[in-house]
């Protein structure tokens, strides 16, 4: 079927040109069970009876391209082949394993888009645009209608907690495109990810593979870690998900040294208890407001050392000399390094008491935002009533309070946004 979609006033708003429909079992439109609540996470698991040393018997006809040692260059040399009066095969081993820098056990590397002289970005870049082509090469031959497309990487994935080796960020793409390729194309492409450990020539691992892991329905995204086949699948947290916490003393959140979320942890924060200096206050912390700096950080991403939390609330446990306007047990809000965390301590400039109606989520996503909107229309434009101000993308979070606080001192506002966020900025007045 093709598919045009257009708004009331009759403006084109998306136009498909194919669209393939897939059966679905009635029973799972009956509405979640009762455990669908319940969270889940992606582990990687063996997969039962195979074994990456398995022996194939008989083997499936399969054809190994992109590789050095393999049987074609390229999917176009592959088709000529076919077009000359090859038999065709059954399953297609498409080689990028090589472009991770991986020796493919006879000391050569290959496959689409080898080479690490080139930037990290460069070198990503050419791949998928190499691997574009093949995958559109092999689609559009009429010769491998009825085969599957193996893409082969090395490294694209981590199956443990811990992973012994980084992963490739190139291969990591791949699986992108391939994922991407999977959703479209149902059936056609298997991912298999090689022990980054394992030295043997991609032929031999490929022939000690059962036919069943590349050729079966629903398996296609494998790797090979440690002689175990595995595959990705969802499983229910458990008590070793949970972040623990240290067993005496304050803690605070930490980032990994691997740059992903899941290497966040609980670690001790023994500055947290130390004898408060002139000026500051310790806090028990209720809420911490999670702003886009704190995802960079968690993911190695942010310039230089930094740590978790700029704003939060909670309740003042102890006052540090020299401070006044505050008593222990006061609910405030401010700003507050290394706000992740149960206790604190912050400058007693740098926090305020929260309004009684307010709650403390509601106060720890207040300071950032609407300090840096204030700094912006106060101290640096001294905006005052009955002038004009254009807030450029006013739905977003330090957008929105400068649209509210211009409006509190009088000021006309106009705002930009993204069209799909004009309802929110109408609905700032």
């Amino acid at each position: 079927m093709s598919v045009e979609a257009v708004d009331p006033s009759g403006r084109p708003v998306v136009t498909v040109e194919s669209l393939a429909f897939r059966p679905i079992n009635q029973e799972s439109l009956a509405g979640p069970p009762a455990s669908a609540a319940r969270l889940l996470r992606m582990r990687w698991v063996p997969v039962p009876g195979l074994t990456a040393d398995s022996v194939s018997d008989p083997a499936p006809e399969w054809v190994l391209v992109g590789s050095d040692a393999g049987d074609h260059p390229d999917l176009a040399s592959l088709n000529q082949a076919l077009e000359g009066g090859a038999t065709s095969p059954s399953l297609v081993v498409l080689s990028c394993s090589g472009a991770s820098g991986a020796s493919d056990g006879t000391g050569r590397t290959g496959g689409v888009g080898a080479g690490h002289d080139e930037p990290e970005a460069a070198r990503t870049e050419a791949i998928l645009v190499r691997l574009l082509t093949e995958v559109q090469a092999f689609l559009a031959s009429p010769h491998l209608a009825d085969a599957r497309l193996l893409v082969l990487t090395r490294g694209a994935v981590t199956t443990t907690e811990a992973p012994v080796t980084p992963v490739d960020p190139a291969m990591s793409a791949i699986w992108g495109m391939i994922r991407s390729a999977q959703t479209e194309h149902p059936d056609r492409f298997v991912l298999l990810d090689l022990d980054p450990q394992d030295t043997r020539a991609e032929g031999d691992i490929l022939r000690a593979l059962p036919s069943a892991v590349v050729l079966t329905a629903g398996l296609d995204q494998l790797a090979t870690r440690g002689g175990e086949v595995m595959a990705p699948s969802l499983a229910e947290l458990d008590d070793t998900d949970r972040l623990r916490l240290p067993a005496n003393g304050p803690w605070q959140l930490s980032t990994g040294p691997g740059g992903t979320l899941t290497e966040l942890a609980t670690t001790s924060h023994p500055r947290a208890a130390e004898t408060l200096p002139p000026g500051t206050v310790r806090l028990s912390m209720r809420a911490t407001g999670l702003n886009f700096r704190d995802v960079l950080i968690a993911l190695g991403m942010y310039p230089g050392d930094a740590t978790l939390g700029s704003e939060g609330s909670g309740v003042v446990t102890e006052i540090g000399p020299d401070v006044t306007g505050l008593a222990v047990g006061d609910r405030v809000m401010g700003l507050i390094p290394e706000s992740f965390g149960d206790v604190v301590v912050a400058d007693a400039r740098t926090v305020a008491p929260i309004p009684a109606e307010w709650s403390f989520a509601e106060a720890a996503s207040v300071p950032v935002a609407f300090l840096t909107a204030y700094y912006a229309l106060g101290d640096l434009a001294g905006l005052g009533a009955g002038e004009r101000v254009l807030v450029h993308a006013g739905a977003g979070g330090v957008g929105m309070a400068a649209v509210q606080l211009a409006r509190y001192l009088g000021a006309e506002v106009f705002a930009t946004a993204h069209p799909s966020k004009w309802g929110a900025l109408r609905g700032l007045g």
